[in-house]
């Protein structure tokens, strides 16, 4: 494994702490007076999803996390738990908590995923960044209230709640960010 100074420790870089698998989201240098520079992170315990702030010094050196990704396929939800399968062979499935699955509420049958594994345990879901997805559910716009800027709330094919502007209908198809669950473009209109 490939050793990691402080420096090292930029966004998304996956890095080990006690033999757990952490992730940086926000890395920032700090030196204050007389004092010698530190990193300020904010950092993803990737087994159990909790996000902490730490410091580490010059001094500090990490492993590597040795990560394995692999493409996954989106079957089917049932409670709180998720059901996918291997892309190439769809008889072997893969069941886990919804927990670990990165907007969950956002996924569809057939929806393509990136199964996250460490040590050989899979710990971590990622969807696709955006994904197209059918309203079910919108309340009708008035005439000439779509000019004006608004939202309305609508429900997605998949029973998820977003806002959406005024003009939006049942049966568009729109563009969902995954990563923040918001409304990104209409990608096509209902007819």
């Amino acid at each position: 494994m490939a050793k990691l100074g402080y420096t090292d420790l930029k966004p998304r870089v996956l890095f080990v702490i006690n033999k757990i698998p952490h992730e940086v989201i926000e890395s920032q240098i700090s030196k204050k007076s007389r004092q010698k520079a530190s990193m300020q992170t904010k950092i993803k315990n990737l087994i159990t999803g909790n996000i902490i702030e730490k410091n580490f010094s010059a001094s500090e050196y990490f492993d590597q996390a040795d990560i394995q990704k692999e493409k996954l396929v989106f079957v089917y939800k049932q409670g709180d738990k998720c059901i996918f399968h291997h892309i190439d062979d769809k008889s072997k499935r893969i069941t886990v908590e919804s927990s670990i699955v990165e907007a969950s509420n956002l996924l569809k049958e057939s929806t393509e995923v990136t199964g996250v594994y460490f040590d050989e345990k899979l710990f971590s879901v990622y969807p696709p960044i955006k994904v197209n997805l059918q309203i079910k559910d919108a309340p009708p716009s008035i005439k000439g209230n779509t000019a004006v800027g608004g939202n309305k709330k609508i429900v997605l094919e998949t029973g998820a709640v977003i806002d959406t502007p005024l003009f939006i209908n049942t049966g568009d198809i729109v563009s969902v960010n995954t990563q923040t669950g918001e409304y990104v473009e209409r990608v096509e209109k209902s007819k």
